[in-house]
């Protein structure tokens, strides 16, 4: 059973990668997209369980006392993790702001037909938020995208038609 619900962690992150919205928008912290992160420690937590069930099967000391300490590593690298991302939850929302800042400069400068990914993944993502721009407005400094609009048919000039 839990190899199968490892299987379905793998699975799912996969689905995310490929499927995902917001991955060309944050650049630097890539690592820690949860996609990556759901396809990576569902591939380890599948093969410790998978040494585990061998281990059992087999009646392997060695196995099982590899089980025992590759889960007991697993588990402490998973709550170092939760408590580097609580105790630096503030850096690490600077660093996704920065990502977004300099996403929507490029999507600023980008021409017709360019960055089209991530003109479309940012498009997608103030729709599906009803946000524009990442602190407001202003960040696009009067050249608004029509994905910024609340009403359809949108008028891009008449600023109540604008999400905030």
């Amino acid at each position: 059973m839990v190899k199968l619900s490892n299987a379905f962690v793998v699975a799912f992150g996969e689905f995310m990668m490929m499927h995902s919205r917001f991955a060309s928008l944050v650049t630097s912290f890539w690592p820690v997209y949860p996609a990556n992160t759901l396809v990576v420690t569902g591939t380890i937590a599948t093969c410790v369980c998978y040494l585990g069930v061998v281990g059992g099967m087999r009646e392997n000391r060695c196995m099982l006392i590899s089980f025992y300490v590759l889960l007991s590593f697993l588990i402490s690298v998973e709550l170092a993790m939760a408590c580097v991302f609580f105790v630096y939850n503030r850096e690490i929302g600077t660093y996704f702001e920065k990502d977004l800042m300099h996403s929507l400069e490029v999507y600023k400068i980008s021409g017709p037909g360019e960055n089209q990914t991530l003109k479309d993944d940012f498009d997608a993502i103030q729709y599906l938020f009803k946000c524009c721009g990442v602190h407001g407005v202003a960040d696009w400094g009067g050249n608004v995208p029509i994905s910024c609009c609340t009403l359809d048919p949108c008028n891009v000039t008449d600023q109540p038609n604008w999400q905030e």
